[in-house]
């Protein structure tokens, strides 16, 4: 893990505009595959699983809404593939 825990808990506790923040990230992942997304998803959780009870309660909340962010988008683009299939079906 290259990001240090103090780095991490310095970052929880800046008070950002999650509205924007949420902007940006979706735009950043637009193209983002349901693997990749999957991926994120788990590389999220599992730390966040073992780790959650020992982190400071920022840090908990920016993990939960990173957690709901990318499960949130997977589900988006599920939608949309889904939305992608019944239209073109006969």
């Amino acid at each position: 893990m290259t990001t240090e825990f103090n780095d991490l808990e310095i970052l929880a506790q800046q008070n950002i505009d999650l509205q924007s923040s949420k902007d940006m990230q979706t735009w950043e992942y637009q193209d983002a595959s349901l693997e990749e997304i999957v991926d994120l998803l788990e590389e999220v959780s599992e730390p966040f699983a073992l780790l959650a009870s020992s982190l400071p309660p920022q840090l908990q909340q920016s993990a939960r809404k990173e957690i709901e962010f990318l499960t949130s988008l997977y589900q988006q683009r599920l939608t949309k593939l889904q939305q992608g299939i019944n239209s073109t079906s006969p």
